[in-house]
């Protein structure tokens, strides 16, 4: 009689692979939330061809505890991607040179051990440090030429201030003691003496940026100017006294550009550098924030032209088109962040994107011609995306997620009347093979801000409240985006003033 022997190595797999079947997930847990890789800072070269973004992943190793950043590049078709940068510290905030030979990004690799700027071959090599800055970096651009980078950062503590970190006599009193942060200047290439040696263009008066938008600076398209905005003091409390300014890059002479009562920000040249966008606010400014894109004549002053309104009056300006004839802009509509174009005519806003379709992250080329944007759904994880400027075409270019296939509860839009009458909507995720018809228990999650506003974004991404596990488990969970919610106008999200959870 013959006998069989089943080869170790098979025997092997025989006693592995149901082991392996046992420990596969069958449904979505809190667990694989953090196996979903953050797809962020998505920009195209000059030329449209290629395409940076970020992936950060979470580590949770040893006496890791972080989310770490890496740097990677794609065709503009998706083929061809690898990880640009490596290493056990972050890289962020991609930036390609104007002759798409470089990518810059931001790093706290250095022995200063705050992020800096650094540079590398876009197709690949070792980078090279640019910025050595003891306070980090919070944003940067490159010149038109190439030649300079433009950036952010705090002025440096004092030596004793250092020393009493060091010593742990680091109590902080709120508000006291503030660095302001200033605009400098660097050149990309060394000098003959082997140094970069940065210039401040602005003065220790006030500080650079506003809250919420560390990089609002922008170069005019000669390279012998930037539009600032600037507030006094880093403050929080003031931000509703932000205006802008332009600075001469050889002289370091600032001029005033909008100083008015209400919240100028966003300073963005048209491609022949005769006018500059900004987005400007109401008067007096308010938390519920009402603002609309307005044009100055780059070389003069006086009142900004306001165009035409955006739907949520809340738009992050991109960028000109580059017939210069539109103004390209994000912002949330209902449950989706969409791209939008608010001609310089003064006609009426146009949408350029899907109505149910998230583009988030939205970043336009130096040239004007494409986006980068990352895109997601509810039973979708973010991915990086490009598209043409002047037609709406997205083309998926990341494919950065690798998770178990696994079932989602569908996500809807809702909505119903108040006592008010006024229209509520929400959106409602059902458990995993809901029957309809059938009684379910009910979860509810509230937002914050109070302007905050729930989206269609991925169920399972990370974060305190684990949609995707709940839908799961047997939850339908609903998301209200209630009075106060930005997304739906003015009107609605200042609904709440002064009747705090009244009606």
């Amino acid at each position: 009689m013959r006998t069989s022997v089943l080869p170790a190595t098979l025997l092997a797999v025989a006693l592995i692979q149901p082991a392996l079947a046992a420990d596969a997930p069958t449904a979505w847990t809190p667990e694989l939330l953090m196996k979903v890789k953050r797809v962020s800072g998505v920009q195209v070269s000059p030329d449209g061809s290629r395409v940076a973004y970020v992936v950060a992943g979470a580590l949770m190793e040893g006496e890791k505890s972080e989310w770490l950043s890496q740097v990677h590049v794609a065709k503009a078709d998706g083929s061809g991607s690898f990880q640009l940068t490596q290493g056990e510290k972050s890289a962020t905030a991609p930036a390609w040179s104007p002759d798409g030979k470089w990518i810059a990004f931001l790093s706290a690799r250095g022995k200063e051990g705050k992020n800096n700027v650094w540079r590398i071959r876009a197709d690949g090599g070792e980078a090279e440090q640019i910025t050595e800055e003891k306070a980090a970096v919070s944003a940067f651009r490159f010149s038109p030429d190439g030649g300079r980078i433009a950036y952010l950062s705090a002025d440096p503590k004092s030596d004793d201030e250092e020393k009493a970190e060091k010593e742990k006599r680091d109590a902080r009193v709120v508000d006291a003691d503030l660095k302001m942060i200033r605009l400098r200047v660097v050149s990309v290439e060394r000098d003959e003496a082997g140094k970069r040696t940065p210039r401040a263009l602005t003065p220790a008066s006030f500080s650079v940026g506003n809250v919420g938008d560390a990089g609002d600076f922008e170069w005019s398209p000669d390279g012998r100017a930037i539009a600032f905005t600037h507030q006094p003091s880093p403050k929080i409390d003031d931000w509703p006294r932000a205006d802008v300014s332009v600075v001469e890059v050889e002289t370091a002479t600032v001029r005033p550009l909008a100083a008015t009562r209400a919240v100028e920000g966003e300073a963005h040249y048209s491609p022949d550098g005769k006018w500059i966008a900004l987005a400007v606010s109401e008067e007096p400014p308010t938390w519920r924030r009402r603002e609309r894109v307005a044009l100055l004549p780059a070389e003069g002053s006086g009142a900004p032209k306001r165009l035409a309104a955006s739907f949520d009056e809340q738009p992050r300006i991109l960028g000109f088109t580059p017939d210069a004839k539109r103004v390209l802009v994000a912002e949330t509509h209902r449950t989706v962040t969409s791209l939008t174009a608010v001609p310089v005519d003064g006609s009426a806003v146009q949408d350029l994107t899907p109505a149910d379709m998230m583009v988030d992250g939205l970043n336009l080329n130096a040239r004007g011609t494409h986006l980068g944007f990352t895109s997601q759904a509810p039973d979708r994880p973010a991915e990086a995306f490009v598209s043409p400027a002047g037609s709406f075409a997205p083309a998926q270019v990341s494919h950065a997620q690798d998770l178990p296939k696994l079932p989602f509860g569908p996500t809807e839009s809702i909505s119903w009347k108040a006592a008010d009458g006024k229209t509520i909507e929400g959106l409602l995720t059902l458990p995993v093979g809901y029957q309809a018809g059938a009684r379910v228990p009910l979860l509810v999650i509230v937002h914050g801000g109070p302007a905050g506003v729930f989206t269609r974004t991925f169920t399972g991404n990370p974060g305190p409240y684990p949609v995707a596990a709940f839908a799961s488990r047997g939850y339908a969970v609903l998301r209200a985006n209630i009075r106060g919610s930005s997304g739906y106008g003015f009107e609605f999200r200042n609904a709440n003033f002064r009747d705090w959870g009244g009606a």
